[in-house]
């Protein structure tokens, strides 16, 4: 007697509702992890940036002063110091200017009546980022001080800063050649770098703690 055997039919495999679910949580959790870390870097990246531009833009007014540049916008004029302008007051911006008046420091209005300096250049700080603190310190002195405006020139023949402060209360203010510190933190004030000038002329960029 013949007997007949019928196969069992074949289960089509696939992925259940719970093991799609863990795969899409698993995608999404390293995604944003990804973007987070890129973000991250990218930001720290571009801050890390604009301190040594501001530090090549200090080493520009520093080329200009030493070197036979015209001011802009006057009769031919070779004996402008040059030098760039900081303060806290208007902290997402720094000015390279021309110091026609050869004092130290950045005389300007909108009517030009203090010492008629140029404007050469007004850099404006992106991506949030300020100038959060800015330093003064005599060449005798191992401490810095807090100060509301520095300014850094050079004049030729000389390669070495001239550096002058002012404080607005109490009110002083000083030149010399001394040393200065700009002080910037990023737009989520999670990094801190310095542009430290020296009074020889060298400029350094630094992380700050």
């Amino acid at each position: 007697m013949l007997s007949s055997q019928t196969n069992p039919p074949s289960r089509r495999k696939g992925f259940t509702i719970i093991e799609l679910m863990v795969t899409v949580g698993i995608f999404v959790f390293m995604t944003a992890l990804v973007l987070y870390r890129y973000n991250s870097y990218y930001s720290g990246t571009l801050f890390s940036n604009l301190a040594y531009d501001i530090a090549l833009t200090i080493r520009q007014a520093q080329t200009y002063g030493i070197s036979v540049r015209v001011a802009q916008d006057t009769p031919i004029n070779f004996k402008a110091a040059y030098g760039v302008h900081f303060d806290k007051s208007s902290n997402d911006n720094f000015i390279l200017f021309a110091d026609l008046n050869n004092n130290g420091y950045f005389d300007y209005d909108h009517n030009g009546t203090l010492g008629d300096d140029l404007i050469e250049n007004r850099y404006y700080l992106k991506h949030g980022a300020k100038i959060n603190q800015l330093y003064y310190r005599e060449s005798n002195s191992s401490d810095y001080n807090p100060v509301d405006v520095l300014d850094i020139s050079f004049e030729r023949p000389e390669p070495m800063a001239i550096i002058c402060y002012k404080i607005v209360s109490p009110a002083s203010s000083g030149c010399g050649k001394n040393e200065g510190k700009i002080e910037l933190i990023s737009g989520d004030s999670s990094a801190i770098k310095r542009i430290q000038v020296f009074n020889v002329g060298q400029i350094v960029v630094r992380n700050g703690s």
